[in-house]
């Protein structure tokens, strides 16, 4: 019986992770803006909420214009930080960054 729940769970783990792994990686990909991908936004985390999802969206409309501006590539330093990230990055308390509306960029061509 024992053995048996440990390969039911096993199996179960490894659905669970298989199935969150495909999802992150085709999602982390996405192009968000002609020039920027989701995965520039998220850094290293693997998945946000509507909302904070669609201030993302909006801010890499934002970092066009700014790109255009600037006439240069930019390499995205930091953007979207969870709460846990910002406070030991020693961010803000009220961060932009928490909600997916800042980012940290450098021009490519400085």
């Amino acid at each position: 019986m024992r053995d048996s729940i440990f390969k039911i769970l096993t199996i179960f783990s490894l659905l669970i992770f298989t199935s969150c792994s495909f999802f992150q990686s085709r999602e982390r990909v996405e192009q968000i803006s002609p020039n920027f991908t989701l995965s520039e936004a998220l850094g290293e985390n693997d998945s946000v909420n509507n909302e904070i999802y669609e201030n993302i969206l909006y801010s890499a409309k934002r970092m066009e214009d700014v790109r255009s501006y600037l006439e240069s590539p930019i390499i995205v330093v930091s953007w979207y930080r969870t709460r846990f990230q910002n406070f030991w990055g020693g961010g803000a308390r009220k961060s932009a960054h928490k909600k997916g509306l800042a980012v940290d960029f450098r021009a490519a061509n400085t």
